[in-house]
């Protein structure tokens, strides 16, 4: 699996689109790393060496995802309904945080952003990042919150007679 993983980085590199360049970085995006996972590794290599599960915990105001790569996972039920996961040979793990207030499309969104980014942070793990490891949004969002001017008290303007 590691000169699949070689040869995944590489188609990466040579990539011509899903790419961003924020402030001198190269980022790839998620979509571009999942296309190249599945793309070189077949259903014999997943089937036999790896599987994937997010797990997400929604929240009134977040959501947390965390997505495991790992040679094998069993999810079952108990008694009481409650989800038991069991993993064996953990390979790669990512884990995302949205915040249902941070942007619109967050408002009804939040959790498939939380699930896309934790698998892109998990293939950023695995060795599939392209370049730089955090997401193009994030570097983003993380860069127009550093622009954002917080006015924390306002003296009132004295009008002369």
């Amino acid at each position: 699996m590691k000169d699949k993983i070689k040869d995944a980085q590489k188609l990466i590199a040579d990539a011509q689109g899903g790419k961003a360049n924020i402030r001198g970085k190269e980022y790839t995006t998620v979509p571009l790393r999942i296309e190249v996972f599945r793309s070189n590794l077949d259903k014999g290599d997943l089937s036999e060496t790896a599987n994937m599960f997010t797990h997400l915990k929604i929240l009134d105001s977040r959501v947390i995802s965390k997505t495991y790569l790992a040679k094998n996972i069993d999810i079952h039920l108990n008694e009481d309904g409650k989800e038991i996961v069991t993993m064996e040979s953990v390979i790669a793990v990512g884990t995302a945080e949205e915040l249902r207030d941070s942007s619109m499309i967050n408002k009804t969104s939040a959790v498939e952003n939380a699930e896309t980014s934790s698998v892109g942070r998990m293939l950023a793990n695995l060795g599939l990042h392209g370049g730089s490891y955090a997401s193009h949004e994030e570097v983003k969002n993380a860069i127009e919150a550093q622009n954002v001017v917080q006015l924390n008290s306002k003296k009132p303007i004295k009008q002369s007679d």
